[in-house]
């Protein structure tokens, strides 16, 4: 099964049942993600011959391809490199599950996957999700309220509401 078929599968098991459920707002997809601009070195590092990862590491062969016209050594890759490849794959995962939720979930909202930590510093995760997600959720911690600077960034490039769903200040 490929991401999206497993999405589709995954919706139409669990989400569905909830789809006519007047209490239920929305759902989140995931909680806390490691997303990392290390992502595509770690996906050409994976290994070609284990079924589980090989699709991981032929997209990321195959998103270099594209973009460069080869494949370069994970030394020679840029920055930019790294944050359009984290971009990409993020545009994967949230339309996938977008797809999913809007096919089986009736008319609730997608909050998305509640980001935290280093990758709420990361705008391309942002532009990613706000093309797919009604809400982007984050979880915020170590602060007693927010950077006001970034939550401005996760709105203008996501371009969607933005709610705190969890917070913590010790």
């Amino acid at each position: 099964l490929g991401f999206p078929a497993w999405c589709d599968d995954y919706a139409a098991k669990n989400a569905a049942r909830l789809a006519g459920d007047p209490a239920l707002v929305g759902f989140f997809s995931d909680n806390e993600l490691p997303l990392r601009r290390e992502l595509l070195e770690n996906s050409l590092a994976l290994d070609e011959n284990n079924p589980a990862a090989a699709p991981m590491r032929r997209e990321a062969e195959a998103w270099l391809q594209r973009r460069r016209g080869s494949a370069p050594a994970a030394g020679a890759l840029t920055d930019e490199d790294k944050a359009a490849f984290l971009e990409h794959a993020c545009d994967i995962y949230y339309g996938a599950v977008t797809r999913a939720l809007r096919k089986h979930a009736g008319p609730h909202l997608y909050l998305g996957s509640r980001v935290h930590g280093r990758t709420t510093r990361l705008p391309e995760v942002f532009r990613a999700s706000g093309r797919h997600v009604d809400i982007v959720s984050v979880n915020y911690y170590n602060a007693w309220s927010p950077d006001q600077e970034r939550v401005a960034m996760w709105t203008r490039e996501s371009g969607r509401p933005v709610m705190i769903t969890e917070f913590y200040a010790k």
